[in-house]
């Protein structure tokens, strides 16, 4: 099968190429391009041995745009990133909200409802479960990142340690702000005291624990 061998095999495999679609909205898309060959098959443009090819194109197209749903959730925005777009612009896919149920999710720009959102699990309507991982949070209108593990906490609290020696006040603010909202902090029994974390058997020499 060819795309030359009939005009509408051309719109076909243009439909199916159309990345920034694909992204988009991957279940809308697929079901276009099944439209469009199922459209070929009725007219006879098309075998069914060749139908059934294309709707595996159709398949791996989908289950690839659903590997790329990646982006990012700011300010209640749902961001998806597309590498594909004018300079890798990401777009808006989704709003985070509450439904009539008081249940958190995520919705579109004209409120149908995609799939509920519990701690950092969002389960899309179609039944795929995706992890949401906490980068930072925005206070005061700056982005504060999130410090998700004991060695980034370790390296910020060192970083911030060294700076407060130095007398940088201004640098030290926004360490002090992420070391805030981490899951990290101080040991309750050596407070980081270099003379006592050694045989701390609280933080094991760590110095910081989670909280």
């Amino acid at each position: 099968m060819t795309a030359h061998q009939h005009p509408d095999l051309a719109r076909w495999q243009r439909l199916l190429d159309d990345a920034g679609e694909r992204i988009r909205n991957p279940e809308a898309h697929h079901q276009a391009v099944q439209a469009v060959a199922n459209d070929l098959l009725a007219r006879h443009v098309i075998t069914e041995g060749e139908h059934q090819d294309m709707a595996d194109f159709a398949d791996a197209a989908l289950m690839h745009a659903r590997e790329e749903l990646v982006g990012v959730i700011t300010t209640g925005t749902y961001l998806r990133e597309n590498s594909s777009g004018p300079m890798g612009r990401a777009s808006v896919e989704g709003l985070v909200r509450y439904n009539r149920e008081g249940q958190l999710s995520m919705v579109t720009m004209s409120a149908d409802d995609l799939g509920p959102i519990r701690g950092l699990t969002w389960t899309t309507r179609d039944g795929r479960v995706l992890n949401l991982v906490k980068v930072g949070k925005y206070q005061q209108g700056r982005r504060i990142p999130y410090l998700s593990d004991l060695d980034s906490c370790r390296l910020a609290l060192d970083q911030l340690n060294a700076l407060r020696e130095e007398g940088c006040d201004k640098a030290c603010q926004s360490l002090q702000q992420a070391l805030a909202i981490a899951p990290f902090g101080l040991c309750p029994a050596c407070r980081d005291g270099f003379d006592l974390r050694d045989d701390c058997r609280v933080c094991d020499g760590g110095g910081i624990v989670r909280r």
